[in-house]
Parts: structure tokens; C-alpha cells; sequence
């Protein structure tokens, strides 16, 4: 991490413009809770994307006061990434700007707390758009904020920062990106938090998180080679049914959610439905769709998402850029990216 939370904050002198980051939501394909024990995982960035946007002169001033004070949400709760992040800011000169977060998705999830963690450090190193090689550094120092007991695997940060269909293996260091000739446009994506009691904070729930047995780690590994396999050789149907015995298998450990798990076996008795899963803690947040035929089997699902009070968030899964940074200056606007580039993860 920068040497000083001052350091942090004086990065920001030239920051005089208008300037507006975002990062893309992101949901697990494959790989939740394995994650935490170093397995890879098979992650999507969605849309919309989480934006904070900044204007005003320099920002050596009572930091992490006013950006409580300044986003559209009402807290940053103080056990989150950003909120172990604020901690470290410290009062400075008092000066005139204006910070807001906007999370499109209302209620939380989709990476919400990363996303105000990435976007408030890229802001408070300068607003400049860092190298897509930089996601090990990123995620090495995002790692350090959490106790042993509370550690995230941080491969949620890892795809909001790289953006698009992605195979993460941090043990190894290595990030790929997911085969395109894949029909990811079969895939749907439908929010559950709205429901009352589906939303898990993921900073409360990986306290309560004990070690899984290693039979069924070495199962949950499997399932996510396999499906990068998949995935790779276009094969939908075997996608499917990893994503099923992936959440199957978890619903054995007591990580699916009784609600998440009825959905889940709803939509298997849909013609076309290759496979189902939820995502998120308790696999809750989010449930992800792998439909046969969009065009002929996604009304039927969209329909019954709509029984159940499921949000459509997303049909079919383009790539969604990472970082995002637009400034505007004299009327113009300036746009850069984080890209990704395509690699096989096999």
C-alpha cells in the first residue's frame, strides 16, 4: 500500500476536474467458499457498474469524515473494505470537494464493498488508472485489512479491477480470460437481494466460516477445473451441470440458503434450463441461469424469476470493462479502461 495515509490523501492534489470511476458488478460462475482455501475461481463482471465520482480543488482535508458524510448511501459500515480503509485517513486542511458512490443495484451485492474499497483507493492514489498487471498488488495489499478469521479470498476485487469473464487462481498469480466463443449470451443474471432476508453481509458471514473437509474441497476443485473445461471446449450442458452440483454440493456443507436452494430447483424443472446456482454469501445475493435457447426458453424463465420477486439484472454476459475512469475537461470527456487480453485458462 502507498507508505502514509497522507501520502494517500496528497495524491490527490492535481485532482481538480470532474473526474467519475467505476468498476462492473461481479458474480461467481464457479467458486465460491473454494476461493477461500485457494482454489481458482471463475468469476463475471455485470452491469450496471458502481461509480464514485469527485469534484473539486485539493483533498488534504477531513477525508474520511466528509466522505461519509457525502455518500448517497447513508454508511459505510465500519467492518467493511472501505471502512477499514477510512480508518486509515487521517484529518488534514479543510478544503471544498464533493464525493458520492452510487450503487445502481439498491440493496447490495454484486461486490458493492469492493467496489467502494477499489474505487476510494484509485481515487485516493491520484484517479489515475492503474496497469492491469497491478491485480496481484492490489489484492496483496486489499488482504491485509482483514484478521485471519474474517480474510476474504479478494478474487472479488481481482475481477471488478480486470473487468470481463475471468479464471482466477491467485495462489498461482495467474488471471486468464473465459473462452468467448462460449454462448454467454444464454446466461442470465436476476438479483435477490430486494427479498427480505436474502442479503448477507460477507464480512459478518466469513466469521462463521469453519474449515471444510478436504474430500469435498478436492470435489469443489474439481467442479471448477471442469467447468473452465467446459467452458473451453463450448460445452453448455456440462457448464450446467457443474454449476448444479456445485451449489448441490455446498447445500451438503449448509452454505445454500433455504431460499436460494427452492429457486435453484425451481428453475431446474424449466424446459431448457441447463443448470442453476446462486451467488454471494449463503449463495443468496444472486441467482445465474444458464438457459438452453435464450430466445426460446428465456421468457419462461424470466417468468417464473418474476414469481419468486427475482430482478432480471442481466441477459447474456458481454465483457464488461474493469476500472473505469472519465474525466471531463473544457466540455470533453477522457476515457480509459482497464482491458483485458484473451488467454486460455487451460
Amino acid at each position: 500500500m502507498p507508505q502514509t495515509a497522507k501520502e494517500w490523501v496528497l495524491g490527490m492534489k492535481d485532482f481538480n476536474q470532474h473526474r467519475r470511476l467505476s468498476v462492473p458488478g461481479k458474480v461467481f460462475l464457479l467458486g465460491e467458499y473454494a476461493v477461500l482455501h485457494g482454489f481458482p475461481g471463475l468469476l463475471l463482471s455485470t452491469r450496471p457498474r458502481f461509480v464514485m465520482e469527485y469534484q473539486g480543488g485539493e483533498v488534504d482535508t477531513a477525508f474520511a469524515q466528509e466522505f461519509r458524510s457525502s455518500l448517497s448511501m447513508d454508511s459505510v459500515h465500519p467492518d467493511s473494505p472501505a471502512g477499514k480503509l477510512l480508518v486509515s485517513v487521517r484529518r488534514g486542511r479543510d478544503r471544498a470537494s464533493s464525493i458520492r458512490f452510487f450503487d445502481p443495484y439498491g440493496y447490495g451485492g454484486f461486490g458493492a464493498s469492493c467496489a467502494q474499497y477499489l474505487l476510494l483507493r484509485v481515487l485516493l492514489e491520484g484517479g489515475r488508472l492503474p496497469s492491469r498487471e497491478l491485480w496481484t498488488t492490489y489484492l496483496g495489499d486489499y488482504l491485509t485489512l482483514f484478521s485471519e478469521a474474517s480474510r476474504p479470498s479478494g478474487l472479488d476485487l481481482v475481477s471488478q479491477f480486470v473487468g470481463g469473464r475471468v479464471w482466477i487462481d491467485a495462489r498461482a498469480g495467474s488471471l486468464k480470460d473465459l473462452n468467448p466463443e462460449f454462448p454467454w449470451q444464454n446466461l442470465l443474471v436476476f438479483s435477490a437481494t430486494e427479498l427480505p432476508g436474502r442479503k448477507v453481509a460477507t464480512h459478518d458471514h466469513l466469521t462463521s466460516i469453519q474449515l471444510l473437509p478436504p474430500s469435498l474441497l478436492s470435489k469443489l476443485g474439481e467442479l471448477v477445473h471442469g467447468a473452465a473445461s467446459s467452458i473451453e471446449s463450448v460445452q453448455p450442458a456440462a457448464l450446467g451441470k457443474a454449476m448444479t452440483e456445485y451449489a448441490s454440493l455446498l447445500a451438503q456443507l449448509g452454505f445454500e440458503s433455504e431460499a436460494a436452494r427452492e429457486d435453484r430447483l425451481a428453475f431446474s424443472e424449466l424446459r431448457g434450463v441447463l443448470g442453476s446456482k446462486g451467488c454471494g454469501a449463503g449463495l443468496s445475493d444472486v441467482i445465474i441461469v444458464l438457459a438452453e435457447n435464450i430466445e426460446r426458453d428465456g421468457g419462461a424463465i424470466c417468468s417464473l424469476a418474476e414469481q419468486r420477486g427475482l430482478k432480471l439484472v442481466q441477459a447474456g454476459v458481454d465483457v464488461e470493462p474493469g476500472l473505469k475512469i472519465e474525466e471531463m475537461k473544457l466540455g470533453r470527456k477522457e476515457s480509459a479502461s482497464v482491458q483485458s487480453t484473451r488467454q486460455s485458462p487451460l
